[in-house]
């Protein structure tokens, strides 16, 4: 007997379910005018070198179309909060 559940796979399937061990990371990032925080939760986001030792990179899969993904293209700056 399976203790696995079957999720139905649809648009944002990730915001209705939890996979435990996956690392999760909280994205602040400012709204349009500056003034608002907004909190995302990922979990598919990865340390990235290619840059260079010497530089902090992360990679970061998401929707283009995402409030954190519109604020970071407009602002630049994020702050990232590993849980």
């Amino acid at each position: 007997m399976s203790n696995f559940k079957s999720i139905k796979v649809n648009d944002n399937f990730y915001q209705s379910s939890c996979f435990f061990p996956m690392p999760l990371t909280l994205i602040g990032t400012l709204d349009e005018q500056g003034s608002m925080t907004s909190f995302g939760a990922y979990s598919l986001i990865f340390p990235y070198y290619i840059a260079g030792k010497e530089h902090y990179a992360m990679i970061l899969e998401c929707r283009n179309s995402s409030n954190t993904a519109q604020n970071l293209l407009r602002n630049g700056k994020c702050a990232l909060n590993f849980i």
